[in-house]
């Protein structure tokens, strides 16, 4: 995981959106209507910092979260801020 020189506050959580890569070909290599891979921006995101009141989530996590947040660039890397509410759940591992 990203070491990140930021530390939220109170109840914040910092962390890194997942995309993933859609693929233009189908498993038996049938090309689709589109020529590009395209990215698919999702709701799940890995926790990289958490601040001091935050109960419920840690550091490394993979958590959904419900879009509200605040989308930060730090060292010209893009992350969220959201709160420790706007966190849905954690996956299990």
């Amino acid at each position: 995981m990203e070491q990140i020189k930021f530390r939220p506050i109170k109840n914040r959580v910092l962390a890194k959106q997942i995309k993933e890569i859609k693929n233009n070909k189908t498993a038996s290599g049938i090309l689709l209507g589109y020529e590009e891979e395209q990215e698919i921006i999702t709701n799940d995101l890995n926790v990289l910092r958490v601040g001091s009141e935050v109960t419920d989530v840690k550091e490394n996590d993979k958590v959904l979260f419900d879009g509200k947040g605040t989308v930060i660039t730090l060292f010209e890397e893009q992350y969220i801020l959201t709160t420790e509410q706007n966190i849905i759940g954690v996956y299990e591992k």
